[in-house]
C-alpha cells in the first residue's frame, strides 16, 4: 500500500509495530527482572528475620530452662525449711519437758531441805539451759518463717517469668511460622518472575 506521496504504508506500519512490540517486551523483561531482584532482596531480609527468630527461640528456651531449674532449687529450699521447722518443734517439746523436769526437781529439792540444796542448784542450771534452748529455737523459727515468706515471693516471681517466657516463645513460634510461609510465597514469586523474564528474552 502507498500513501498520496507514494510512500509505502504497510512496511512502515509493520516496522513501527515491531519496534513498539520489542519495546514492550524489553520493558516487560526489565520489570520482571527488577521484580525478581526485589523479591530476592526481600527473601534475604526474611531469612535474616528467620535466623533472628531462631536465636530468640533458643534464648527463650534457655531462659525457661533456667527459670525451671531455679524454681526447683526454691522448692528444695522450701522443703528444707519445712524440715527445719519440724526440728524446731521437736526442740521446743524437749525444752518444755526439761523445764517441767527442772521444776519438779526444784520442788523435790525444796522438800529435802538442806540436803537438797546442791540438787536445787543443778535443777536451776538445767532450767536455764532449757530456757536458752527455747529462746534460741524461737529465733530460728522466726528466721525460718522469714525464709518461707521470701521463698513464696520468689516462687511467685519465677512463675510470672516462666509464664512470660512461655508466652514469648509461643509468639515467636507464630511469627516464625508466618515468616516461613511468607518466604515460601516470595520464593515462588521470584521463581515465576524469573521464568517470565526468560520467556520474554527467548521470544525477543
Amino acid at each position: 500500500d502507498y500513501d498520496l506521496n507514494g510512500n509505502v504504508i504497510g512496511v512502515t506500519k509493520y516496522a513501527t509495530d515491531i519496534t513498539a512490540e520489542r519495546a514492550v517486551k524489553m520493558q516487560s523483561a526489565d520489570i520482571a527482572a527488577s521484580t525478581a531482584a526485589a523479591v530476592e532482596e526481600m527473601n534475604a531480609s526474611i531469612n535474616e528475620i528467620s535466623r533472628s527468630l531462631q536465636v530468640s527461640q533458643s534464648n527463650s528456651l534457655a531462659l525457661k530452662k533456667s527459670a525451671n531449674s531455679t524454681t526447683k532449687v526454691i522448692g528444695d529450699l522450701v522443703a528444707s525449711s519445712e524440715t527445719m521447722e519440724k526440728t524446731v518443734e521437736f526442740v521446743y517439746t524437749i525444752a518444755d519437758q526439761i523445764n517441767l523436769l527442772a521444776l519438779n526437781a526444784a520442788v523435790e529439792a525444796a522438800r529435802a531441805g538442806e540436803a537438797g540444796k546442791g540438787f536445787a542448784v543443778v535443777a536451776g542450771e538445767v532450767k536455764n539451759l532449757a530456757n536458752s534452748a527455747t529462746t534460741f529455737t524461737q529465733a530460728i523459727a522466726k528466721e525460718i518463717e522469714t525464709i518461707k515468706v521470701i521463698n513464696q515471693k520468689i516462687t511467685q516471681n519465677m512463675d510470672g517469668i516462666i509464664g512470660s517466657v512461655a508466652s514469648l516463645n509461643n509468639d515467636t513460634e507464630t511469627i516464625a511460622s508466618a515468616v516461613t510461609q511468607q518466604a515460601a510465597v516470595s520464593n515462588d514469586i521470584a521463581h515465576r518472575m524469573a521464568q517470565l523474564a526468560n520467556m520474554v528474552a527467548m521470544n525477543d
